[in-house]
């Protein structure tokens, strides 16, 4: 969990094979979906920086998955693999940003 400038709370999470993004705006909690992969998203970890956009690094566990970096820019929403996995089960436990 990370806070933005406002002190309202971001939680990032997998819920099975999907990359949720959920944050506090004040008002109401908003549920976003970053990523949806075909395989189990763990291990993951936010962010928050100066703009209050959100930067994630979580696990896909999936042969050819991996070490993935989630990010939002002030426009849209990004992924990038950092490290893809060469075994049948994936290459890290545990990821931080």
């Amino acid at each position: 969990m990370a806070a933005d400038s406002l002190g309202n709370p971001h939680i990032i999470y997998g819920d099975g094979t999907s990359l949720k993004h959920t944050y506090f705006n004040g008002s109401f909690w908003n549920i976003e979906t970053i990523e949806v992969s075909s395989g189990s998203i763990e291990d993951t970890d936010i962010a928050i920086d100066s703009l209050d956009h959100f930067h994630v690094s979580y696990v896909v566990r999936n042969m050819g998955d991996g070490i993935r970096y989630a990010y939002f820019d002030g426009i849209s929403r990004n992924t990038e693999v950092i490290d893809v996995a060469t075994e049948s089960y994936c290459c890290a436990q545990f990821v931080s940003i």
